[in-house]
């Protein structure tokens, strides 16, 4: 599912994926992503492969071009979605990994809802609930999800039970 939205081949979407995984378990407690990992033991060779990429983004992370295009997606502004990605390298981060296999901003925004539906598939309500207590990363990353609403299949979010890279 991923590699369609963004229009990548299957590596390349291993790499986004684990690209924003990577990214959360930067900003998270040590061990607080480790059950999601016991669930889904694919998603440790996603962020594995992305690694390489996540070094270089952050040693040399230039995010002006980055907030440029994903301002205009949200209006820009200091409020809404536009002020929430200013005030946060995290989520500059995610988007930057995502943005640097090619995906232009429209699409990249898209991934990471679909990732953390993935996650939340896999751990559970709760469980995903109780991640997002110890990682406040994640309600900023969940604000992405809700700029149109018009994904189809169910929104930004939806159609994943078929798999998260078909």
């Amino acid at each position: 599912m991923l590699s369609g939205v963004l229009k990548l081949d299957q590596t390349k979407a291993e790499s986004a994926a684990g690209g924003i995984l990577g990214v959360m378990r930067q900003y998270a407690p040590e061990g607080a992503l480790e059950p999601f990992f016991d669930r889904a033991p694919e998603a440790q060779g996603w962020v594995a492969q992305a690694a390489p990429l996540l070094q270089r983004i952050t040693q040399g992370a230039d995010a002006g071009g980055l907030l440029g295009s994903v301002g205009t997606l949200f209006g820009g502004g200091a409020q809404g979605a536009g002020g929430i990605l200013q005030g946060s390298a995290a989520v500059q981060q995610v988007l930057k990994v995502v943005e640097s296999l090619g995906v232009p901003p429209e699409l990249a925004v898209k991934a990471v809802p679909m990732v953390l539906q993935f996650v939340q598939e896999k751990l559970g309500s709760d469980g995903f609930r109780a991640l997002s207590e110890q990682v406040p990363l994640l309600s900023q990353l969940g604000a992405l999800g809700h700029d149109d609403g018009g994904g189809g299949g169910g929104g930004p979010l939806g159609g994943l039970l078929g798999g998260l890279l078909k």
